[in-house]
């Protein structure tokens, strides 16, 4: 009897779990001018009564920020910007029991946004159809109906091209993906490097220290300054001398010019 009330608590869990809906999935990713990005994604839940999201509320608890935990409950969540050669190296996880709203935030190993062209003025990024990996299905970029995708790009950054595809939105710096089927998304942006970088006199002073060459020549000037003023007046001594000397030798020199001409 015992064995048989627990088969069947597990089966009306199970059935709880998979009544579980994802109601919506907003991506957003704020991008730095060297192509990373600070992720946040918002899972809108729909629960088919209040048992059910009271289970779902004991089961976050349980999970707390274990990715793997996680993402072995619900198979929809997951970090959708992961990529074999770019895992994820942090991340938090919440739920707002309010909105029914779990919201996941991660930084990735690597940038998101790939480098095109890296030349002296400027430096030319992609995004395209190789960072939604996980949206792809059969070769082609799925967005479900219920996932929006919103990317910032870096205040001074410059979209200057990209392919069209009407649910590929643009405006300034912000790329908004929406639900689509395509084979093909590409978005260009460049970032403008600055003319002249500013010298930190302060920077400039350390390094020259921290040269042991540049030590070595301090060092020495500093020594002789020392030995010259620990001389001086030994020095000024001599310097009279030779100046009185070669006086008294010119003065000399003359007198016997004048008794000659006599």
């Amino acid at each position: 009897m015992k064995k048989t009330a627990i088969a069947l608590s597990l089966i009306f869990f199970a059935a709880a779990v998979h009544a579980l809906a994802l109601q919506k999935l907003a991506i957003s990713a704020e991008v730095s001018d060297n192509g990373t990005a600070s992720i946040v994604e918002n899972y809108e839940l729909a629960f088919e009564n209040i048992s059910e999201k009271i289970r779902f509320i004991d089961n976050a608890q349980k999970n707390s920020s274990s990715m793997l935990a996680w993402k072995a409950d619900y198979s929809f969540f997951y970090p959708h910007f992961e990529a074999t050669d770019n895992r994820v190296i942090r991340s938090s996880i919440t739920f707002e029991q309010g909105t029914n709203t779990i919201t996941l935030e991660y930084d990735l190993e690597k940038p998101l946004m790939t480098v095109v062209k890296d030349a002296a003025r400027e430096t030319l990024y992609e995004f395209s159809g190789k960072q939604l990996n996980s949206f792809i299905k059969d070769g082609l970029i799925v967005i479900p109906n219920n996932a929006e995708i919103s990317i910032t790009l870096p205040k001074k950054a410059q979209i200057i091209g990209q392919n069209a595809v009407p649910q590929v939105e643009t405006a300034q710096t912000k790329i908004t993906i929406k639900p689509l089927t395509t084979s093909h998304i590409s978005i260009q942006y460049s970032i403008q490097k600055p003319i002249q970088t500013k010298v930190n006199s302060l920077e400039l002073i350390q390094d020259f220290f921290a040269d042991s060459a540049n030590l070595a020549v301090i060092i020495a000037a500093l020594i002789a300054l020392a030995i010259i003023f620990w001389k001086k007046d030994d020095i000024e001594g001599k310097i009279e001398d030779y100046i009185v000397k070669h006086s008294e030798i010119a003065q000399g020199g003359t007198e016997e010019e004048v008794e000659l001409q006599v």
